[in-house]
């Protein structure tokens, strides 16, 4: 079955900076998806909770190949159509390791990603239905407290130095 569909793309030209060490938060807004091509019924927690549990995994699909869960040792349990994605370079190469988003995720860009790639858990997409709403955002990158300390000593050094070298002309001056 050929049902290769690409996932949503996010990059620079969302008005998204991508410098590596960078966070994008990702948050569920609304929407529903179903696997097997019925009517719309689980959220971006896939099939978590009602109507029914399905954890994918290293497990294979109905189609025998693996959901992508596979690749996302550290975000198990993971569940099918849950809402995932992964960094990837400009021509759509993986970097790093993809990740479970479900309702929310904070997640860092790594050295080399230019695009956000957001999908499902599934190993079969020509049968599903429905779609999420989602909100990517970033924050202004804050500098780190010691960087800020930091700063505040370089400063204070040339304004010391400044006035060490005023006075010291002042001092020849009254000679």
């Amino acid at each position: 079955m050929s049902d290769h569909i690409a996932p949503s793309i996010i990059n620079s030209s969302s008005g998204l900076d991508f410098t590596a060490g960078n966070t994008l938060t990702i948050n569920y807004l609304n929407g529903k998806t179903n696997a097997y091509g019925a009517s719309p019924e689980v959220d971006a927690k896939g099939y978590f909770g009602s109507p029914s549990t399905y954890i994918t995994n290293n497990f294979g699909g109905s189609s025998g190949l693996q959901f992508p869960s596979k690749y996302m040792m550290a975000d198990w349990d993971t569940y099918l159509n849950q809402l995932v994605g992964t960094f990837a370079d400009a021509t759509g190469a993986i970097i790093g390791t993809p990740f479970a988003i479900g309702l929310g995720r904070t997640v860092s860009i790594p050295v080399g990603a230019t695009q956000l790639q957001l999908g499902i858990n599934d190993d079969i997409f020509v049968d599903n239905t429905g779609e999420l709403n989602l909100a990517v955002s970033q924050s202004a990158s804050v500098p780190e407290p010691s960087t800020i300390f930091g700063l505040g000593v370089l400063g204070f050094g040339a304004f010391f130095k400044h006035n060490l070298a005023k006075s010291k002309k002042s001092n020849k001056q009254d000679k």
